[in-house]
């Protein structure tokens, strides 16, 4: 299976980590970092804009993200840790552009209840229908994910 991995952080974060562990289990995988290029925004950078801003950054950045991961290539399947930097609009977007892509995310945090800069933003729990499968290992969130639009 041919896998893409958008995780922002190093080779050593959890990312990357589920990219050698997918490679181990003899999946072909490419790891694109969104903060490659959303970090490079000076807006992104300035706390007063971000705040007032956050949303419209995301925005444009997902016009930019996709193009970027269409340009990639096809994939089987799309994992995203989280994706708390892009808006639900990029995944539809990817979806209407890819319909066989998988869309996988994986959240270990609270997307329903929680809200903190790394872990949810509302647009985190708005996400969570434009995913093909939502995972998480914290049972007690299966149902409240399900009733926010989780297909699997």
């Amino acid at each position: 299976m041919k896998i893409l991995v958008l995780s922002a952080g190093d080779r050593m974060s959890l990312g990357w980590s589920y990219a050698r562990g997918l490679t181990a289990l003899g999946h072909e995988v490419q790891v694109l970092d969104p903060m490659d290029t959303l970090g490079h925004w000076r807006l992104w950078h300035n706390r007063v804009a971000k705040r007032l801003l956050e949303r419209q950054l995301l925005w444009r950045f997902g016009q930019v993200l996709k193009r970027t991961v269409l340009e990639q290539g096809t994939f089987d399947a799309i994992f995203v840790p989280k994706g708390a930097w892009a808006l639900p609009g990029l995944w539809r977007a990817l979806k209407a552009a890819r319909p066989r892509t998988l869309l996988v995310c994986y959240n270990a945090d609270d997307p329903i209840t929680t809200w903190s800069r790394g872990a949810n933003r509302p647009w985190v729990t708005e996400a969570i229908p434009c995913y093909d499968l939502y995972i998480t290992y914290n049972q007690s969130l299966m149902e409240p994910i399900r009733q926010a639009g989780a297909k699997e």
